[in-house]
């Protein structure tokens, strides 16, 4: 047990530092993909902070399982929106490009409600049982437009820094 709490360890340390550094580039030079890679990266180091207080770890400050089963999916939702933003904004996705434009901007409200709505479910004790189907469909729907946004990636694949993403 102790080796996985070694890996996370080094995993948020990683991240944390990434995301500080793509967040000073990001207020120097005012550029949205930097801000949202920012995000995407300090969003999955305190996925990785949640992960670490899990009380099955025996940590210092232990979150339950409950806890850590509320919050694991929503942090893991919310970053690879903002990858899903991030990959908007460097792909250029405009409002020219009505079908691009029209999904990602209803991927930006649609998530973070299904999100609120996953979170309130399982404050008051998910009494219909269906948080984990909202959950579901928030996490098939941003992974569904992401690879959407993959095969657009494609088109660019000649370009170095689009073979780097």
């Amino acid at each position: 047990m102790q080796h996985i709490v070694y890996l996370i360890l080094v995993s948020f340390g990683a991240l944390s530092i990434l995301g500080i550094f793509h967040f000073t580039i990001y207020l120097q030079q005012k550029d949205k993909a930097f801000r949202n890679y920012a995000f995407y990266l300090l969003l999955m180091s305190v996925f990785n902070l949640v992960r670490l207080s899990d009380e099955r770890l025996g940590s210092f400050y232990s979150l339950s399982v409950y806890a850590v089963g509320t919050w694991d999916p929503v942090l893991a939702n919310f970053a690879f929106l903002m990858y899903v933003n991030f990959l908007g904004v460097i792909l250029n996705i405009t409002v020219a490009d009505k079908f691009f434009y029209r999904w990602w901007r209803f991927i930006q409200i649609f998530v973070p409600a299904f999100l609120c709505l996953y979170v309130v479910l399982r404050i008051i004790g998910n009494p219909l049982q269906i948080a984990d189907s909202v959950i579901s469909v928030a996490s098939f729907s941003c992974m569904g437009f992401g690879i959407v946004m993959g095969f657009r990636l494609l088109a660019f694949r000649k370009e170095k820094f689009h073979q780097l993403i």
